[in-house]
């Protein structure tokens, strides 16, 4: 389909595909032009940061301990796994996460809304297999991986 600009994407291809052409005889470049929606994001309300998936979130310990880590699932199904509700009972069951394992050691009490946060989330504009990959490249950088 057609639409204003087709002209102008043809000759920039048209372009680069030259000039690549000329420096690299045995190369072939494809152009792929994407455009972004510009209402949609005014438009749809912004979630809860805990209902969000593809980020990394940061805990903070009243006693100054933290950890960075990332989720592909969604943020609250992630602390509830660090942060049980059998521990707020006083109960103590299998002891697999390193959050865990501070709150239970240091008897440490906390308030889950206070001490997890989202520090970093992957646009969700990209395909499933780029997003985790940048999820790993932020989680190593603790930021944005752009």
């Amino acid at each position: 389909m057609q639409f204003l600009g087709d002209s102008t994407s043809e000759i920039l291809t048209q372009r680069l595909r030259n000039e690549v052409k000329r420096a690299f005889p045995a190369a072939g470049l494809r152009c792929i032009f994407k455009t972004t929606p510009l209402l949609r994001s005014r438009i749809k309300d912004k979630l809860p940061s805990f209902a969000s998936s593809m980020c990394i979130h940061q805990f903070n310990c009243s006693c100054g301990a933290s950890y960075i880590g990332r989720t592909i699932r969604r943020v609250s199904s992630r602390i509830s796994q660090h942060h049980p509700a059998w521990l707020s009972k006083g109960q103590t069951k299998s002891i697999r996460r390193a959050i865990l394992s501070h709150l239970v050691e240091t008897e440490h009490r906390i308030n889950v809304n206070h001490a997890f946060k989202v520090i970093y989330h992957i646009p969700t504009n990209l395909n499933f297999a780029l997003r985790v990959r940048l999820l790993n490249i932020a989680e190593v950088g603790c930021g944005d991986p752009y």
